[in-house]
């Protein structure tokens, strides 16, 4: 090791022009994949903190000789708005001794009987609001309420939050709640559904560590965001730690005809290798800090951030670093075991790999992974198993790239009838692995607005569902219909309600539907009805109970964003890698310009070396995300007749986008190009 050290620092000395060039290029792209997968580990950490701050209000049942306190959950309706309802009292000891009560997160003391704590965009609402259209509901008329729920007890800094004191006569326990039982009437997959009013619920303390039915699908949809772009982010780290490979790999080998050991020339190669990839792994996770605060005026899930729920961990950011120095370090090491075992064939460049059809059987073994992982997610089963097959989908294209890049150039070189096709045909048959490298990133970011050309249109289909007319719904007990029905018919608005059917009991829930009339406010009829009700929200059809518009607008957002951060990080590594090709092939080159050829000619094939490629796989991996993208979707539980179709206008535009991306790379890296063909050295021979 220390040898290997010492070698090191000699060929940094010795060289320092071009292990500059190789720690820099290296570091740059490992940066820029470490900042984007850590902005998206930042996002999906604030998920989690939202999460851990909502969860405190769903009733957690114990004994009813063990509980201190009586809850229920409910939810209000504003116009449009949620709001979400605790109402808290005293049981078993906490009765005679008020300190026994579990205090909920956000506030100093439990209210009393009457006394009602507001989050602060609650109480702003109800002060510009008339009494009896919302006031009234929680029982404040012309005053303020008693308390303000905190940070620690919301969500979201604009979330609509009131925790109501009860008497124990307004609370009654009709029947004990067990510990396994559901707090809800129904379910879905252990979760009280939207909207539900929970029963009263004899609790102990607040528990948060339970899951939202919302949140979590926000969750899962992170999973997969984190997929679509943390995948290629390490494949750029992969690709980043063979940058200059070419030149490494001949002084390497060098060394090892010199009498070098295997061990020494491996741990020379992940040495230099590791200098460049913590450096940037260290200034990517600084980059994510710094970019992160910039999320918190991006709203999600109906609001947006608190400054502390965007921050990652320091072990999370250590982790994330070290993984990408560990992941740079291994894939250069792996690179270069053909210097260890053919340090002849490296050091005279013979030998060109070759990429065989066999690989195309990953891809589809891949495909068939996803596609029974989600069928399996969409009856229930495991949606991180259905994100880990979108990986192998993504990370086979590390394997069939270079294949199909090994094609294109064969027909290329078949069908050339000029030099700088014919030169941009052997150096693809040369090496496809290094030829696909450097369109690799644009490919995966292909794949990434495939997927979103996908999935956006049906969201925004599912956006337009809320009907447009206003109509209000409510399911109540059979005993609370006719004094409903008089108070609806009183303010104006006409009721239809089922019979229940012959089976029905007084506790059978009778479904109402209620159409206002011209005169007819739906709140003051909401805040008047609020002790009929007792909890169970009225909805209108343009509510957005379930939350679906806004699920649907999140997921457009949220798309943009990895759009955006797929295409920052395909520009930004086709570039580094591009130059790094260059610098790689400066043997080549020279070569060739002291037999003879242009400049302008060599410039020309390397724009066919590039864009060919570029173009065939990007097709390729646009299709492969826009498949995937549909099976995804109906692993979430879409049925097949309800997917829009998606934008031919948006695929043409990815496609030219690609186009773009790649002519960019193609022209920026021209002055490196002349530099390293101005003055060739006669060892280029």
């Amino acid at each position: 090791m220390i040898a290997a050290l010492a070698m090191l620092a000699l060929f940094i000395r010795r060289s320092p022009r071009q292990a500059f060039a190789s720690i820099a290029l290296c570091g740059a792209g490992v940066a820029v994949a470490t900042m984007t997968a850590g902005t998206l580990m930042t996002a999906q950490e604030g998920f989690n903190r939202r999460e851990d701050k909502v969860m405190w209000r769903e009733p957690s049942a114990v004994p009813t000789g063990d509980a201190t306190a009586l809850v229920r959950r409910s939810t209000e309706i504003f116009k449009g708005q949620k709001i979400d309802v605790v109402e808290i009292t005293a049981a078993g000891p906490s009765v005679a001794n008020r300190d026994l009560l579990p205090v909920p997160p956000g506030l100093n003391r439990v209210p009393d009987a009457g006394q009602v704590a507001l989050s602060p965009s609650l109480a702003e609402l109800i002060a510009k609001t008339p009494d009896d259209q919302l006031g009234e509901r929680f029982g404040i008329t012309g005053g303020s309420a008693t308390a303000t729920i905190g940070e620690a007890g919301l969500s979201r800094p604009n979330e609509l939050v009131a925790v109501i004191g009860r008497s124990p006569e307004q609370l009654p326990l009709e029947e004990q709640v067990g510990e396994s039982e559901q707090v809800g009437t129904s379910d879905v997959g252990g979760f009280r559904l939207p909207g539900e009013v929970s029963a009263v619920t004899p609790i102990s303390a607040f528990d948060s560590h339970k899951r939202d039915i919302l949140l979590q699908t926000y969750s899962e949809l992170g999973l997969v965001a984190m997929a679509l772009v943390v995948a290629p982010a390490a494949m750029l780290v992969g690709s980043s730690a063979q940058l200059t490979a070419k030149r490494r790999a001949q002084r390497l080998a060098v060394l090892r005809l010199a009498g070098a050991t295997p061990w020494a020339v491996r741990a020379l190669a992940a040495g230099e290798t590791a200098l460049g990839a913590s450096l940037g792994a260290v200034i990517g996770v600084i980059g994510a800090k710094l970019v992160s605060p910039l999320l918190r005026q991006v709203p999600m899930a109906d609001g947006t951030w608190f400054s502390g729920d965007l921050s990652m961990p320091l072990a999370k950011a250590v982790g994330l670093a070290v993984a990408a120095t560990a992941t740079s370090v291994l894939v250069s090491v792996v690179a270069l075991r053909r210097v260890a075992e053919s340090p002849l064939s490296v050091a005279r460049s013979s030998n060109p790999r070759t990429a065989r059809w066999p690989r195309v059987l990953v891809l589809i073994s891949s495909i068939i992974v996803m596609v029974l992982a989600a069928a399996s997610a969409s009856t229930g089963g495991s949606i991180v198993a259905m994100t880990a097959g979108l990986v192998t989908v993504i990370a086979s294209l590390a394997l069939i790239g270079p294949w199909i890049t090994s094609v294109i150039g064969r027909v290329l070189g078949a069908v050339a009838r000029r030099p700088s096709t014919l030169i941009g045909a052997r150096r693809i048959c040369d090496d496809p692995a290094a030829s696909y490298r450097v369109v690799s990133a644009v490919v995966l970011a292909g794949l990434v607005a495939g997927f979103i050309s996908a999935v956006v249109p049906t969201a925004a289909a599912l956006s337009q569902e809320n009907g447009s007319g206003v109509s209000l719904r409510i399911s109540l007990p059979a005993p609370a219909v006719s004094e409903m029905r008089a108070l609806a018919e009183s303010m104006g608005a006409s009721v239809t309600a089922d019979d229940g059917g012959p089976n029905s009991t007084e506790s059978t829930p009778v479904a109402m539907a209620i159409e206002p009339g011209p005169h007819t406010s739906i709140e003051r009829l909401r805040t008047a009805s609020s002790g009929i009700r007792q909890g169970i929200p009225l909805v209108a059809s343009t509510d957005d109970l379930w939350g679906n518009a806004t699920l649907a607008s999140d997921i457009g957002k949220g798309s943009m964003v990895v759009l955006v951060s797929s295409l920052i990080l395909a520009a930004a590594a086709s570039t580094v890698l591009a130059a790094a090709s260059v610098l790689d092939e400066r043997r080549t080159l020279a070569r060739l310009v002291l037999a003879g050829v242009a400049v302008d000619t060599l410039h020309r094939s390397r724009r066919w070396q590039m864009m060919l490629p570029l173009i065939c796989a990007t097709v390729g991996s646009v299709s492969l995300g826009l498949g995937s993208g549909v099976v995804l979707m109906m692993g979430f539980g879409m049925k097949a007749d309800s997917l829009a179709s998606p934008s031919l206008v948006d695929l043409v535009g990815i496609m030219a986008m690609s186009v773009a991306i790649g002519a960019f790379s193609a022209a920026i890296t021209r002055p490196i190009l002349v530099s390293v063909t101005r003055t060739p050295s006669p060892t280029a021979w």
